[in-house]
This record gives C-alpha cells, structure tokens and sequence, in this order.
C-alpha cells in the first residue's frame, strides 16, 4: 500500500495539468518528410488560435506511456562498447521548441533549442535530462560536448542544455533520454507525432476545434487518436492498482486464516488445560490470573510472528 501510495505523490518532472495529446500518422504516400513538416506547422499555428488554447508543441511520444524508443549513440572521445562501436543507450525524444515551456519541463542548465534550430536545415543540437547527464557524464559538466547517432554517422551533435528528468516509461522508472528537434529527426519518423496542447481548461473540450484545423488542411486527414494526461496517469497505475488490490484481498485471506489459526490452537490449548484452570481456581487464583496466563502464551506466539512478518515486510518494501 505504502508503494503505490509513494506512486500516486511521485514527481513526474513535468507539470501535468491541462494537457492533450493527439496522435498524428501521415501517410508516406502522401506526404514526403517537407510536406509534413509544412502540415505540422500550419496545424501547430491552427491550433495555437483556437479558443481556450494556451500553448501548442509537438514531440515524439507523451510522457508515462512505455514505447521503445531507445537507441544507441556515441559520445565524442568515448571508447567504443565491447559488443559494438556506439558506447552508450538512451531514449530518444523528438520535441518542439516549445515542448519544454508548455510542460513547465525546468531547464538546469545551457539553453534550449531555438525554432531556428528546430528545422531539418537547422545546426544539429540536442538537449539531454538529468538522469543522462548524471550517467554519461558523471562529474562534469555535457554542455558542449557532442554526440552522434550510428557508427558511420560523420555529423556531430552539440549537447546545448540539460533539462529536468521526466517520467516517459512509467512510475517509478527513469531512463536516460536525449531530446532532439522534432524537425531533425529521420524522416521516417517526420509523419508521426503527437500535438501536445496545453488548455486554460478541461482539455477534451478543444478536440473539436484541432479536428477543424485538420479538415481545413487536408479532408482526408483524421487525429489517430486523442487523450489526456489523466487518462494517461490513470492507465500507467491501473497494473500497479490491480496488483494493489490482488495483494489486499491475499493479505485479508491470510489475516483471516490466521486469525482463525491462533483461536483454534488458544481453544485447544485452553481445553487441555480446564483440569489444571480449574484446580488453580479452586485454589483461590484470581480470574485475572488465569487469563493473563493463557494471554501470555497466545501473545507469546503473536510477537514471534510479528517480528518475522514486520521483518519481511520492511525488506520486502
């Protein structure tokens, strides 16, 4: 209980209030790596208008929903991995300029990436959390430092800030993540994104008009699909909830077999004993006396199995 109640109060990095994510797919024969780019903005700039919006950015996967998007990379002056020439393994994160100010995402230190920046033409630069700091580069400072993705890859990657840790695999686990610009990731992945909106409102209510703007870009475009961060924080607890109450009905089974148990076995002791509790009465031992005595043993047995029971729970939590 205590777990999952540390679950509910954990800190995912971000602020979650107000956010909708809608998943976008174009489809490679209609749109080249440009031409989505080009719908994105005129859907970012669509969206940003509409009533009750408050901000509008894109990324790569929303935060608390498991994907695997996780890559190899190699630092500048690092030595090659035994199993292959990229030494290191992150996830990978395609975000907007304006990701980091929407989800109130803190910056530690450096800068972000500029809209300049957030384009294919762009200087190639990324932005690293924490958690990939503390690991890659521990006791120094990865602002400046470069990076590059594939062996044969010649182009360097600036390391140009770090950014608070935010919670993408779910609660509780914290993976190294390096944040690209949207607009320079491969262009197998420029067609698929997710709209991140932040409302001054109930989020749900502006699905209609960001399904407007679609329309209004290209009829034949649909929102694959629309949640958000509350429907999100909910799916990512609902395994932790069902083992919560899987493992609440096994320990009140278990407290009443026990429960059970320890009468059965203090009746059966008593029973054996009438002959001697009555001779004690007869000669003239009090009520209390007698109880205390049977309390005793049964107490006894009680604090043998809290200390092993307190004990196991104490390692097992």
């Amino acid at each position: 209980v205590r777990s999952f109640q540390n679950l509910l109060v954990e800190n995912p990095g971000f602020n979650t209030e107000n956010l909708l994510f809608a998943r976008f797919s174009l489809p490679a024969a209609q749109y080249s790596p440009e031409a989505s780019r080009e719908f994105y903005r005129q859907l970012a700039d669509g969206g940003g208008d509409l009533s009750g919006v408050v901000e509008v950015s894109y990324t790569s996967r929303p935060p608390l929903a498991w994907h695997d998007q996780e890559g190899r990379f190699h630092i500048e002056g690092r030595p090659a991995a035994a199993t292959g020439p990229l030494c290191c393994v992150g996830s990978h994160i395609g975000a907007g300029s304006e990701l980091f100010e929407l989800m109130r995402i803190p910056l530690v230190r450096g800068r972000l990436f500029t809209e300049d920046e957030d384009r294919w033409e762009g200087a190639p630069v990324v932005v690293v959390d924490e958690a990939a700091a503390a690991r890659f580069w521990p006791g120094e400072d990865p602002v400046g430092k470069r990076i590059r993705y594939g062996a044969a890859n010649p182009t360097w990657i600036e390391v140009v800030g770090v950014v608070g840790s935010v919670t993408y695999d779910g609660p509780g686990i914290q993976f190294p993540t390096i944040y690209n610009p949207a607009n320079q990731v491969p262009n197998f992945a420029a067609r698929s994104r997710y709209l991140v909106v932040k409302t001054a409102g109930e989020p749900r209510g502006v699905v209609g008009g960001i399904r407007s703007v679609v329309r209004s870009l290209d009829p034949g475009q649909a929102i694959a699909s629309t949640f958000t961060m509350e429907d999100l924080q909910q799916g990512t607890l609902a395994r932790p909830r069902f083992i919560l109450t899987l493992f609440g009905v096994f320990a009140g089974v278990a407290l009443i077999l026990g429960a059970i148990g320890i009468y059965g076995v203090i009746s059966y002791g008593v029973a054996l004993r009438a002959g001697e509790i009555g001779i004690r009465r007869a000669l003239g031992a009090e009520e209390g006396a007698v109880l205390g005595m049977v309390l005793k043993q049964g107490l006894g047995l009680t604090a043998v199995g809290l200390v092993l029971g307190l004990a196991g729970a104490l390692a097992g939590g």
